[in-house]
């Protein structure tokens, strides 16, 4: 019969792991659960011998749960919590489902902080995985007694943002494409076409045409200053790296990439967005507004827009309404402003911002179809030109080498 190897909770919560013998899988679980233990995994042990592969390692041990992977976890937790489960036995269900090693790892944590006493949000934070606005919502959730309907919301709110992102990705996909075929197709013609070339002028006893001459010449310099040439680069990202953790110099680059003509519009209405679906999640979960701006001030991924809610929180604390208090800082558009001071007059400001979060994501989506439909043909007559005009080169090269053999 073989062997398993397994991980399970007693009654005092205490994780044990052993050896078992069973048939199955199944019927391993119902022995385990027949010893009043509550089982987490259960492997066969030839299988829990052999090392992790090296793609389920945790290598970013620190860093908050990939998007997609932490909106399932939240769906699945919502669902069994709403169904009358117990927190615990909910958190246990969730280990057996396909996962990866590193979510499965943080759930199991999660789970033994639970059984330890503490709350889920206090489970969640202790690791530093989830981020402050999830853990903010769950224990909003904890107080009002509404941590089911909060665990919907959170699932929803990172659905949305996974597949805004899917969108982006999937618009970006043919123009990536597009620049890695032409860089390909120059890289092939530079490095296996013309040095070939090379000899057949020598021996006509004429000079390579200007293009081609001048190509040689770079590939010539980049093979004899390679060393140098990574010295420099590496030089150059240690350089950006240390001026993007300079908070004047990081504040400077990202206002200039927010005047830019078509990106800074984009990277406006796409903060816009997100900041108003974040804080309309925030204030539904009953957490107050002080608290909101500052966990959304953490989460902004352009530091002007963060300096610009860190404002608007401070004028907030000293009594100032939400509109007012956004306007000071002249980062916002005037179009968030308005609905929000409508939302504030109206006692309705959550699904204001909702309304907002709408509004601004259709334009964001708008706008990046616009600009990839002009990309798209633009890179393509660049790459054109650039590539027709080496491949005319080598043409008029091959031509002028039939005429010296004529003559």
């Amino acid at each position: 019969m073989p062997r398993y190897r397994y991980r399970a909770y007693d009654g005092a919560g205490a994780l044990k792991s052993g050896e078992i013998e069973g048939v199955s899988d199944t019927g391993v679980l119902d022995q385990l659960r027949a010893a009043g233990l509550f089982p987490v995994e259960a492997v066969a042990a030839r299988e829990a011998a052999r090392d992790v592969r090296w793609w389920e390692r945790d290598l970013f041990a620190g860093r908050t749960l990939p998007p997609t992977s932490l909106a399932l976890f939240t769906r699945e937790l919502a669902t069994l919590v709403e169904a009358g489960i117990p927190l615990d036995e909910a958190l246990r269900i969730v280990t057996l489902h396909p996962m990866t090693t590193r979510m499965r790892k943080v759930v199991e944590e999660t789970l033994t902080h639970v059984l330890e006493g503490a709350s889920l949000s206090e489970a969640m934070g202790r690791q530093g995985r989830f981020g402050d606005f999830y853990c903010s919502m769950v224990r909003a959730g904890e107080a009002g007694g509404n941590l089911s309907e909060v665990l919907r919301q959170l699932a929803s709110f990172l659905e949305r943002s996974v597949e805004t992102r899917a969108r982006i990705r999937s618009a970006l996909v043919y123009p990536s494409v597009l620049v890695l075929m032409a860089i390909g197709a120059l890289v092939l013609i530079a490095t296996v076409l013309l040095p070939t070339m090379v000899p057949i002028f020598r021996d006509a006893g004429a000079e390579p045409p200007y293009l081609i001459q001048r190509l040689l010449d770079l590939q010539s310099a980049i093979a004899q200053y390679w060393i140098m040439l990574c010295i420099i680069l590496a030089a150059a990202v240690a350089g950006l790296v240390a001026v993007a953790q300079n908070p004047q110099a990081r504040v400077a680059g990202h206002r200039l990439l927010l005047r830019m003509p078509v990106i800074g519009n984009i990277i406006t209405l796409a903060e816009t967005a997100k900041l108003a679906r974040t804080l309309a999640s925030l204030l539904g979960s009953g957490v107050p507004m002080l608290s909101a701006l500052r966990i959304v001030e953490n989460i902004a991924g352009n530091a002007v827009f963060t300096a610009a809610l860190a404002e608007a929180a401070e004028e907030v604390k000293e009594g100032r309404m939400l509109s007012q208090a956004m306007h000071v800082s002249g980062v916002f558009p005037s179009l968030m402003l308005r609905l929000i001071a409508v939302g504030e007059e109206t006692g309705r400001l959550e699904p204001m911002l909702h309304h907002v979060e709408k509004i601004f994501e259709t334009q964001v989506q708008r706008r990046l179809e616009q600009l990839l439909t002009l990309l798209t043909p633009a890179l393509t007559v660049f790459m054109g030109l650039i590539v027709g005009g080496l491949i005319m080169s080598v043409m008029g090269a091959i031509l002028s080498i039939n005429e010296l053999a004529l003559k």
